[in-house]
């Protein structure tokens, strides 16, 4: 067991019974190593280029997401005119996870816009 307390040495035991004996006396106080931190330089991020294949898809997403508007909007049309409930049941699946998978592209392009001006 590993004991983790506020203002205390991070301390290893073999059981809790350990452990609560421990605890009932005084925890031991960490050293004061003000004089020995030595700071890490904070790394900086670097700018991510876009790959060969993140230029492909940046020049063919906008289409891709055209198609698939218009193949909703045409799920749309058709969920209109249907009367089964089984029907209307998939259509309404597909709709929603074809709205879902428009979003996530929409996301994809900005992404790769982001990318594209840097």
């Amino acid at each position: 067991f590993l004991a983790l307390q506020q203002g205390a040495i991070p301390v290893f035991y073999a059981s809790v019974e350990q452990w609560l004996n421990k605890a009932q006396s005084k925890p031991e106080k960490l050293p004061d190593k003000s004089n020995d931190i030595i700071p890490v330089p904070k790394k900086e991020k670097k700018k991510k280029a876009m790959s060969y294949k993140d230029k492909q898809e940046f020049k063919t997403i906008e289409g891709d997401i055209l198609k698939q508007e218009e193949l909703l909007d045409s799920l749309n049309a058709k969920i209109t005119q249907e009367t089964s409930s089984e029907n209307l049941q998939e259509l309404s699946k597909k709709i929603a996870d074809l709205s879902l998978k428009i979003q996530e592209m929409y996301g994809r392009w900005q992404e790769l816009e982001n990318l594209n001006q840097k």
